[in-house]
């Protein structure tokens, strides 16, 4: 294959179909017409011999060989932008960008509301859109592009994303217990014994497995009654509000939602490790101005949470 022959800004259209399944938004990422961009990926079936993208009810999606190429041309756009890098800025302030963000739940309740407040009032052209993706899908997300940001505890135990991914911590959390205003346990001492006595809710958006905190209990021969296991924190007010279940969560969401219902929270009664809340990108994105630039103003609004 000739290269003088090929025009490189053909793969900015392959990266950006990969991305967005679907031409005519891939032909605005890029700045094209949606025939032009059909006319790009023509050319693009002609030089790799293969229709790299078949269109379906889920939008256009990559062929075998499309996969197969991803890798490749993700390194080769990855150097072509980190030697233009060093030349261009990102002016936050007039940029239209779009960031694809994954989110917790919990990141969403603690975080994003800062966030957008900041963004509205400092870089008022910028979309922020949450995503929410299965965790054995997130580095893949990561690698291809579909994703710019994860933030979450999802690698805590370094086990669910790898190679390439990076991670920061924005802030690190304790555990506490929260509970309806006038529950019993408020006016006592409150200990292990009382901890595994009660009935409690769980949030986790897995229907396998437990947590730090019955692997605490487990190394002492103890294991808490789990009657309520939800996969959102968002019902978490409402329904610890009108019962006597205790549920244990991170602080500064346990300390929100008393601002927002008849709740009181303590100190969960023995040890358990802190965890942190982190932000994760891709090594494609790691040199990026736009990304970079969103990953500082993250790290510096939770600073201040």
């Amino acid at each position: 294959m000739n290269l003088s022959n090929i025009d490189l800004n053909l793969l900015t259209i392959f990266e950006a179909i990969l991305k967005e399944r679907n031409l005519t938004r891939a032909g605005k990422r890029v700045g094209l017409s949606q025939p032009a961009t059909s006319n790009a990926l023509g050319r693009l079936r002609t030089i790799f011999n293969d229709p790299l993208f078949i269109r379906t009810s889920q939008g256009m999606q990559p062929t075998p060989l499309s996969e197969e190429l991803t890798a490749p041309i993700n390194k080769i756009m990855n150097s072509i932008r980190e030697t233009l890098n060093t030349t261009i800025s990102f002016n936050s302030q007039e940029s239209t960008q779009t960031y694809h963000i994954i989110m917790s739940d919990y990141a969403e309740l603690v975080i994003l509301p800062h966030l957008v407040k900041w963004l509205y009032r400092n870089a008022p052209g910028i979309t922020i859109d949450v995503m929410s993706i299965p965790r054995n899908k997130i580095q893949k997300s990561l690698e291809n592009g579909e994703v710019d940001l994860a933030i979450g505890a999802m690698n805590n135990t370094g086990q669910y994303l790898g190679t390439g991914v990076y991670q920061k911590s924005l802030f690190q959390e304790c555990h506490v217990c929260l509970f309806r205003k006038g529950h019993p346990l408020l006016d006592q001492k409150f200990t292990l014994e009382d901890y595994v006595s009660q009935k409690h809710a769980l949030v986790s958006p897995y229907r396998e497995g437990l947590g730090v905190i019955d692997s605490v209990l487990g190394h002492v021969g103890l294991r808490r009654k789990i009657h309520l296991r939800i996969p959102h924190f968002v019902v978490v007010p409402e329904i610890i509000a009108n019962t006597d279940l205790v549920i244990s969560m991170g602080e500064r969401l346990a300390k929100y939602y008393t601002t927002v219902a008849d709740l009181a929270y303590m100190p969960i009664p023995f040890d358990v490790p802190v965890y942190h809340l982190n932000q994760y990108w891709h090594e494609r994105s790691k040199e990026d101005p736009a990304s970079r630039w969103l990953r500082e103003i993250l790290t510096t609004l939770c600073k201040k949470m």
